[in-house]
């Protein structure tokens, strides 16, 4: 009597053992080796052969059919962008209803672990990206699966782009979004030590003025799409400050002893001279002209001096000294 093998799926990698009574003879047949008969063949029905020879010399042939089947191998296509359209719809290319049980699954991708999203269908719909598969369990086999990776992205970025940025108090500079993708929606975030403790400064503006010294960063949303720049420290400067007398007393009694221009500028410098256009006095690092022995009389003097970004400018001026 002979066993018949059960059915058997050529994506199986074990060797189906064969039996029969009396046992000890020798099975033979496509895919058979040591009376063990392996499905990975092509699917179909395979003839395998059992020969026993009895102790009185009496030989016995039967044979049997082994049937092998294939399984259902999924093949995914994408349609549709995460961040253009919203969604994104991963289908089946070749779909077979009848053929086997369809799971699909999706891995967030800050996640480790697939979830199941959606029992059966030859399609599904996704709103964010991450890694979706299809495991397609057929009869007799093992199950086959295939993934598609959606990691939509669009470009938007900040200029300027430098970590660290000065800012002049009351200037123009601006953080400014660039992107050639229209449509995005912009928060603008403020933190001063942690970003945990960042606060929206304000949405959608493509611009901002940052007014405060700290880390900024903008935040984008584009259908189902996210993304962060990285928090650029802005240091806003000490406000420009200039104030140049116009008359002076070196006479001892501490008030008004030196001629400089009070600004904050360590690097200002200027020159005096004298009504007829003589240089009297040459200043360096504005440490201030105390007259020397030069007669009362009004002088002219000349100052470079730089704002908060370092551009200099020319100024100019009288001043009177007083004996």
């Amino acid at each position: 009597m002979l066993e018949t093998p059960a059915t058997s799926c050529n994506n199986s990698g074990d060797p189906i053992p064969l039996e029969a009574i009396p046992a000890g003879g020798l099975w033979s047949g496509t895919g058979v080796t040591n009376n063990r008969f392996s499905p990975r063949q092509l699917p179909g029905d395979y003839l395998l052969t059992y020969k026993y020879n009895s102790s009185i010399g009496c030989q016995y042939i039967k044979t049997t059919l082994a049937k092998v089947v294939k399984p259902y191998v999924p093949l995914l296509s994408r349609s549709g962008n995460i961040c253009l359209t919203g969604d994104v719809t991963v289908s089946l290319n070749n779909p077979e209803p009848d053929v086997a049980t369809i799971i699909w699954m999706k891995k967030e991708p800050t996640e480790t672990e697939f979830s199941i999203i959606q029992n059966g269908g030859n399609s599904v719909n996704i709103h964010s990206n991450g890694v979706v598969k299809v495991v397609a369990k057929t009869t007799y086999c093992l199950p086959e699966e295939n993934a598609v990776i959606i990691n939509d992205s669009f470009n938007a970025s900040v200029s300027p782009g430098e970590s660290s940025l000065e800012f002049c108090p009351n200037g123009e500079e601006k953080l400014t979004v660039k992107s050639d993708v229209p449509g995005i929606s912009v928060a603008w975030k403020f933190y001063e030590q942690s970003v945990s403790d960042a606060t929206t400064l304000s949405i959608s503006d493509t611009h901002l003025r940052p007014e405060k010294t700290g880390y900024y960063y903008a935040s984008f949303e584009l259908g189902g799409c996210h993304s962060e720049t990285s928090p650029q420290h802005v240091l806003i400067l000490p406000a420009d400050t200039l104030y140049v007398p116009n008359v002076f007393s070196p006479n001892g009694d501490n008030k008004n002893e030196v001629f400089r221009m009070i600004n904050n500028d360590p690097s200002a410098s200027f020159e005096v001279f004298n009504r007829y256009g003589k240089s009297v006095y040459v200043d360096s690092g504005n440490t201030g002209w105390d007259g020397g022995d030069l007669p009362a009389g009004v002088y002219f003097w000349y100052g470079v001096v730089a704002n908060c970004h370092g551009d200099s400018r020319t100024i100019k001026g009288p001043v009177h000294l007083i004996r």
